[in-house]
């Protein structure tokens, strides 16, 4: 606590600066491997494919109760690769980049362009002031104010249940799906209808394969066919339920902490308070940070974009 509070002088007195803070980590933060890169996006996306098919075809719910999480975790994966892709952090082509992206947020159904306004330009260029970010916290006031109802939205929206439709309704439907006025007019909306087709289409086509390739598959293999509706509910809908669960958990946490501050005034709000003091670092077992490839090491990310979620760890540890 006294080196927080030492740093907050600090920061008063100097006005901490993105220059400042980036000197502090490694030089080569930045540099990009197409190698390493490509890699990790083989290994991911072969697991999700593998874990879907596995869910689809063998009967026995105690492997599907251990594929099903593994293979929300695995959209978690390519979600996080797909952020890195559209921040033009993950490999060394920007036309890499947004291929690269799009393919691996399709299994989250999410919108490329869409996101790049609400988290590249809105979350990131205004980290936690309220007039601009995303997953705002209410202050006691504004809780205060509203209905009865709506108190009991917001309670509801910060349970373990709740957050999954918190998601559904004011992150996902609000922002990727039918983005909101102020969002349509900073991307380009042909841009972003092309996006959204391609999220449709990967969603209806994911559809189909179940109806018609998972009969035959498991005719060949010679296990029993189930139910189409059950190979949605368990490929399809737990997954994404999944998915959405630890996400919003996460995002929360690196945002939201009970001391993590939000600012409602421009003149209070800087790049060190909001990029760096406001932003959680969360400690987890390794093996974690490896499957969600380095996303607890948001400290250093919200430092420098550009750092390759490759490089995050070093990153890190030197902030």
């Amino acid at each position: 606590m006294n080196k927080l509070i030492s740093l907050r002088n600090l920061n008063e007195m100097t006005k901490i600066n993105a220059g400042f803070v980036r000197s502090k980590m490694p030089v080569n933060r930045t540099e990009k491997s197409n190698l390493t890169a490509l890699l990790i996006f083989a290994a991911d996306i072969s697991v999700y494919l593998i874990t879907f098919w596995v869910i689809v075809l063998v009967p026995f719910w105690a492997v599907k109760i251990v594929a099903i999480p593994l293979n929300g975790l695995f959209i978690g994966a390519l979600f996080i690769i797909g952020h890195d892709a559209c921040h033009g952090s993950f490999v060394k082509q920007d036309w890499l980049n947004q291929i690269i992206g799009r393919i691996a947020f399709l299994p989250a159904l999410n919108t490329f362009t869409a996101w790049e306004v609400s988290h590249n330009q809105l979350h990131h260029g205004f980290t936690n002031f309220k007039e601009n970010d995303v997953y705002i916290p209410l202050s006691k006031k504004e809780y205060d104010s509203l209905s009865g109802l709506g108190k009991m939205v917001q309670r509801f929206y910060r349970t373990p249940i709740g957050i999954i439709f918190y998601y559904k309704i004011e992150v996902w439907w609000k922002q990727m799906i039918v983005p909101r006025k102020k969002n349509l007019e900073k991307m380009n909306f042909g841009a972003f209808l092309f996006d959204l087709g391609l999220v449709v289409s990967y969603f209806g086509l994911k559809i189909l394969v179940i109806y018609l390739y998972a009969p035959i598959l498991a005719n060949y293999f010679q296990v029993p066919t189930q139910s189409f509706f059950l190979n949605i509910l368990t490929a399809i809908v737990l997954p994404f339920t999944f998915w959405i669960w630890w996400y919003v958990f996460i995002t929360l946490l690196h945002h939201t902490h009970l001391q993590v501050p939000w600012f409602d005034k421009k003149s209070e709000w800087n790049f060190f308070k909001s990029q760096v003091e406001a932003s959680v670092h969360i400690t987890t077992p390794r093996v974690l940070r490896l499957l969600l490839n380095n996303v607890f090491e948001h400290t250093a990310h919200h430092a420098d974009i550009r750092i390759p979620l490759y490089n995050l760890r070093d990153s890190q540890s030197a902030l």
